[in-house]
């Protein structure tokens, strides 16, 4: 059984072979009771060594003797910390899956690629038919040149042609508009 002794007598030696002897068994018992994974499990872990240190020089008895005590402090501590958790609003984790993060880079991106082809909507219309054609094929429906050359009935060539002519007319055109 443990009991408290007196204060005075800190052993950073007998901490860390308590630390070794019970560490990992202390992120096994957590990570068994508590929904937090590893991490937060060894989380909570120190916070029980941390505890312990502080308790250390009260405790008598031999380390691996310590065990039950650091269960129970263990437990505690779990406790406190899905108590602390249920209090505060839900939390967004951008630990493993990434979803959130991923989710606005992509509807970023998307709105980016809405707002350039709208800039473009204009300009293309004043291009010639044939022209016109090929660029909503290639740069505004994102079809491969081969794709929109079969469409259109004509070889691959004609169609890098025509986009290439074509983006050259939009940016002389662009750089004779003045900016805004």
């Amino acid at each position: 059984m443990t009991a408290l002794r007196d204060a005075s007598d800190a052993d950073p030696a007998r901490f860390i072979e308590m630390y070794t002897v019970h560490f990992g068994d202390l992120v096994a018992f957590l990570t068994a009771r508590t929904g937090l994974g590893r991490h937060g499990a060894e989380d909570l872990a120190q916070e029980v060594m941390l505890r312990a240190w502080r308790f250390l020089p009260r405790l008598v008895g031999d380390t691996e003797e310590l065990g039950p005590w650091l269960r129970t402090v263990a437990r505690r501590v779990a406790i406190d910390a899905d108590r602390a958790r249920r209090a505060r609003p839900d939390e967004v984790s951008y630990g493993t899956d990434h979803a959130p993060v991923e989710d606005a880079a992509i509807a970023e991106d998307e709105s980016e690629r809405v707002v350039e082809r709208l800039a473009l909507r204009r300009p293309v219309q004043r291009l010639a038919a044939k022209h016109r054609r090929a660029v909503e094929l290639v740069y505004l429906q994102d079809k491969e040149m081969k794709t929109a050359a079969q469409e259109l009935g004509v070889p691959v060539g004609t169609v890098k042609s025509r986009c290439h002519y074509a983006l050259r007319l939009l940016r002389d055109d662009r750089e004779l508009t003045p900016a805004c």
